[in-house]
């Protein structure tokens, strides 16, 4: 019993004894507090309900402790997921913050090398929008690099000589090409400051493997237009032209010498590939192909002739320009009906054949899936 208890009893046998005697007794005293104490029986009763009571809650507390931990978590997690969506933004290409949609995370998936191809190509992407890349095509000799030089012009500036040379090339930029890895940073943003985009022609072997190029550099974007190679090999220049005779007047002696001719086999794989390797015509090995594949994979951009219009929209809508107009090219019957001989265009398969398998390969590089486009589409 407290004091403050104790002196609240002391009183009520003080009020007692008012109206008898002035002195208070021990016995007296004794008497009263005990009758007082009667009195507090249904106090007592309640605060031991009362005890019993917050005994019995707190062990419920403990036994469904783990659900209401689970409850609690989830609300927890809810409020900062709703708080996090309200934070959340991209900054784009044009400098503006958009609010983004938020979406709860899923768990990392392993790395894969698709990933981090990804990865850098949207960081090559971001800073060409910013001015901090350059834009390279490489372009093998027919394969419609006059058409999209042509339309790069109308992007922005170029240098005036197909994309290739400039007379504002500045001074302390290589006229050679391919940069190796050292060179290509430096280049590239120093080039950026006069061009938007350049092109690489590779009518011949390169002296530097492409593969030696920091193809993965956040200041280079990086394209190549495919080719079937067998209209490739029918598309004529000087040089053909010069040994062979135009195609509509050459002789069957011509065509033969033509398919035989070794400077045109695997036209590609000797550009894209260390020592030439695919200058050994049908006995290629697939150690060289498999070296071609792997620098197209580093390349940020794949597109391919037969939809050119089509990738080169797309590729507008990727680096943030308006889609070019192309110019149209020449139509031309399949390769099989424009060559007299069925074995000469045999010849030219087998001759050609890891050039052809690249090719077929590089679609699922493309920008766009061709197979996918309507070949009636204006």
């Amino acid at each position: 019993m407290t004091i403050h208890r104790r002196e609240e009893r002391l009183q009520l046998v003080q009020l007692h004894h008012n109206d008898t005697s002035d002195d208070i007794t021990d016995d007296s005293a004794v008497r009263v507090l005990s009758r007082s104490y009667d009195d507090d029986e249904p106090d007592l009763f309640w605060r031991t309900i009362s005890l019993f009571t917050v005994a019995f809650v707190f062990a419920v507390a403990i036994v469904f402790s783990p659900q209401l931990n689970g409850v609690l978590h989830v609300r927890k997690s809810n409020s900062e997921g709703i708080h996090h969506q309200s934070q959340k933004q991209h900054v784009f290409g044009n400098g503006k913050n958009h609010t983004a949609k938020y979406t709860q995370p899923q768990p990392p998936s392993a790395p894969s090398n698709t990933n981090k191809r990804d990865r850098i190509r949207l960081q090559q992407i971001e800073n060409y929008k910013r001015g901090n890349a350059l834009l390279l095509n490489i372009h093998i000799t027919h394969h419609a690099g006059t058409t999209v030089c042509e339309a790069m012009k109308s992007i922005g500036p170029t240098p005036e000589n197909a994309c290739n040379m400039g007379s504002e090339w500045p001074v302390n930029v290589t006229k050679s090409r391919p940069w190796t890895f050292d060179e290509t940073a430096p280049n590239a943003l120093e080039l950026r400051k006069y061009y938007h985009m350049i092109s690489w022609e590779h009518g011949i072997v390169p002296k530097i493997p492409l593969e030696d190029v920091d193809w993965e550099n956040p200041h280079l974007v990086s394209m190549i237009v495919m080719k079937d190679p067998i209209d490739r090999r029918l598309a004529g220049d000087g040089g053909i032209i010069r040994k062979y005779g135009k195609e509509e007047g050459r002789t069957m002696e011509q065509w033969h010498g033509f398919a035989a001719d070794t400077t045109y086999v695997n036209f590609m794989l000797t550009r894209l590939t260390p020592d030439a390797c695919g200058k050994e015509g049908e006995n290629t090995t697939i150690e060289c192909l498999e070296n071609a594949k792997a620098l197209l994979e580093r390349i940020t951009f794949v597109l391919d002739v037969e939809c050119l219009s089509d990738g080169m929209d797309a590729l507008a809508q990727q680096l943030g320009f308006a889609p070019p107009n192309l110019r149209k090219g020449k139509s031309h019957p399949s390769a099989k009906e424009r060559i007299p001989e069925e074995v000469i265009y045999d010849l030219l398969l087998k001759r050609n054949r890891r050039d052809i398998e690249l090719y077929e390969w590089s679609k699922g590089l493309s920008l766009v899936n061709c197979s996918e486009v309507d070949p009636y589409e204006d």
